[in-house]
């Protein structure tokens, strides 16, 4: 039992209540309505700023019944940006501070009523909060001179809308992903992790679905299926550790028609589909095989990606966010720019570190075009904090992601960020205490390998 929370919600302002769209963000909702400029226009970047200087709610009314306000027990948002509290009928019921994970909060007994319910989602002010954290922090942590808020490297945010070199700094807040309030079902049906094994004329895959696990006596009780290529096999979900399930299925695929990168052949595709305790999760998975040659010789060592036995010459750009409003990122205008990236003769792109971890589409578009892609963790020209609650809440965005993208044929690499390194040498502070700033970078590093080892180790990081 669920409800679909997306849709038309409110943003007060000068007490005019403005329809916003979600997913969706306000900066978009109030330009649609003409109540702000095109921030894209001449200096309307700077004509819009007050908006990141203040606090912001989003809200809506609910109707329950007495049924659902007694049942629904949990409410999930994906990608909320970024800073927010989720209150319902004046509870707050969870906090969100980063716009890469997914939240799911519990909504205790009590809470919900028969009849009309007021969700929020209250938006912290985002320069304030940032120069509270600064204020916290043991020692000074550098942030890179193109963002214009200040101490922005210490919010998990996207670190372009902040404002760069090539972009305007809008620090949009809304959400990205999905809403809903439902029941805790016995499990939660969340991922989907594909491993091969070629050889002569057929494919041996290993493929294991997990998510989350609400009720241990009630997992044995949950069978499913996947179905690939017309194969129809068993799952038998199993508790593990960390209060999660996980379920595998085995096959054989003879003949395989295999994935190729753009130039190479054909863009082959399979789809999997799992069924599960109610709950349906479907993927679409390439089949090839991919290795970095890295052969040492008279000049150090090759880096060379190798697909289906062939080596290729990796040609390929930068991919930032296609647009600064969150609203506008669309399949509908990102699939030209992908398929401009093939008539240009790439096999490659770069999701870059300042941006964000792409949705699950995006991956999708860039294996039906043949592009693979070399993926960064989202850290890019700021120092980074490496106290335990900074790395903590990393380390599950990165799960996340990591276990989310597993599937998706298109991945060629995990790359830890983009230029931190190179990074410690800019800025006086680390330039003058050189062991405590490597040592921060090195424990950010250590965790986003920790976390690709866990969930990935079929690809290089």
């Amino acid at each position: 039992m669920e409800i679909d929370l997306s849709g038309t919600w409110q943003v007060t302002l000068n007490g005019r209540d403005v329809p916003c769209a979600l997913p969706g963000d306000i900066h978009s909702a109030l330009l649609d309505r003409g109540l702000i400029p095109d921030p894209y226009f001449a200096s309307n970047e700077d004509a819009v700023r007050w908006m990141m200087e203040r606090d912001w709610v989003l809200s809506r009314t609910v109707s329950l019944s007495a049924e659902q306000a007694a049942s629904m027990n949990q409410i999930e948002l994906d990608r909320v940006d970024t800073l927010a509290t989720v209150r319902i009928n004046g509870v707050d019921v969870g906090r969100c501070d980063n716009a890469f994970r997914r939240w799911r909060f519990a909504v205790d007994e009590g809470v919900l009523k028969a009849g009309d319910n007021r969700f929020e989602l209250v938006f912290d002010n985002p320069v304030a909060a940032a120069k509270t954290l600064s204020q916290a922090q043991e020692y000074d942590i550098p942030w890179h001179w193109n963002v214009d808020l200040p101490h922005a490297n210490l919010i998990r945010m996207i670190a372009c809308d902040c404002g760069w070199d090539w972009n305007i700094c809008l620090t949009p807040l809304g959400v990205a992903g999905a809403l809903v309030l439902r029941r805790a079902p016995t499990l939660s049906l969340d991922y989907l992790d594909v491993r091969q094994r070629h050889s002569a004329g057929k494919v041996d895959l290993v493929l294991t679905v997990s998510g989350t696990l609400y009720d241990r006596d009630g997992v044995g009780s949950c069978a499913g299926t996947l179905v690939i290529d017309g194969q129809t096999l068993a799952l038998s979900p199993e508790p593990v550790d960390g209060g999660e399930f996980r379920a595998v299925a085995r096959c054989t695929l003879d003949q395989p028609r295999l994935w190729w990168p753009n130039g190479m052949g054909e863009q082959a595709l399979y789809s999997v589909q799992v069924a599960l305790d109610g709950q349906g999760l479907t993927r679409t998975i390439g089949l090839r095989s991919l290795a970095i040659d890295q052969t040492e010789d008279s000049t150090g060592s090759a880096m060379q990606f190798v697909v289906n036995g062939q080596p290729i010459f990796a040609k390929g750009a930068n991919w930032i966010p296609v647009d600064a409003l969150p609203a506008r990122r669309t399949p509908e205008n990102t699939r030209p720019l992908l398929e401009a990236a093939v008539a240009a003769h790439m096999n490659m792109i770069r999701v870059w570190g300042g941006g964000l971890y792409e949705p699950d589409w995006f991956y999708d578009l860039c294996a039906e075009v043949g592009l693979l892609v070399w993926q960064d963790a989202m850290f890019s020209c700021h120092l980074y904090p490496s106290d335990t609650v900074f790395l903590d809440n990393v380390r599950a965005e990165l799960d996340h992601n990591i276990r989310r993208l597993q599937s998706a044929p298109a991945i060629a690499l995990w790359c830890g960020d983009n230029e931190v390194i190179g990074a410690l040498t800019w800025y006086p502070e680390s330039r003058s205490n050189r062991d405590r700033y490597l040592v921060a970078y090195d424990r950010l590093n250590r965790t986003v390998e920790a976390a690709v080892s866990q969930h990935d180790s079929s690809r290089v990081f």
